[in-house]
């Protein structure tokens, strides 16, 4: 299994887009790292197009106010074995 790396400022951005709804960016980080670390072998393989040493993960957020958030996280597996950093975020409501 491995491990993913959430570098700061991801969960700043994260945060801010989600407005600093506290319970919303713990939830976002918790299925982002579960999803990631435990099912990698099925989302790795939507490599990015630019660069084929990331792929992408969607993930869509319902926020407190019942606002929809898409964000596309770039990810990158090929730094070592075992380990994905989170290299990349972007955002969009809906």
């Amino acid at each position: 299994m491995p491990f993913l790396k959430i570098p700061p400022e991801i969960s700043a951005a994260l945060g801010g887009y989600l407005r600093g709804q506290r319970e919303v960016v713990v939830n976002a980080l918790t299925v982002l790292r579960d999803r990631l670390e435990n099912n990698y072998d099925t989302y790795k393989s939507d490599r990015n197009k630019e660069d084929n040493r990331y792929f992408n993960y969607r993930l869509r957020i319902l926020d407190l106010d019942y606002n929809w958030h898409t964000f596309l996280f770039v990810i990158d597996d090929s730094l070592a074995s075992g380990y994905l950093l989170i290299s990349g975020l972007s955002h969009k409501l809906g």
